[in-house]
């Protein structure tokens, strides 16, 4: 038995560790471009506007999709316009845009 002053030997495996399947599958998934990851201080074709008014700043990127989520909304009858009544409060709403990606991290649909 070694004294006490002798540091114990440390047996090492060597054997090489590799993530399971599903892990690496986790870990790629974890790894793409997400809607924050964007930097939206340039108004560049990746940047997710956050109102209206940044979004018509390029409507060549962000109508077609606005307007086929105004049409299923339509036909889905989600809606009914009205005139507003005097006194009475109004739902607001807001527009949310996103940028969805393909596994290699390219934009392949802009949704709104």
């Amino acid at each position: 038995m070694p004294g006490r002053d002798e540091p114990i030997a440390i047996r090492r495996s060597r054997r090489e560790v590799r993530p399971l399947a599903r892990m690496k599958e986790s870990l790629e998934y974890l790894s793409r471009p997400t809607a924050s990851m964007v930097n939206t201080t340039t108004y560049d074709d990746n940047a997710i506007p956050t109102t209206l008014n940044q979004a018509m700043k390029r409507p060549d990127l962000w109508m077609e999709p606005m307007l086929k989520e105004l049409a299923v909304m339509k036909e889905k009858e989600v809606f009914h316009t009205m005139p507003r009544p005097v006194g009475k409060n109004v739902v607001k709403s807001k527009w949310v845009y996103a940028n969805k990606y393909n596994d290699e991290g390219h934009i392949v649909a802009r949704k709104a």
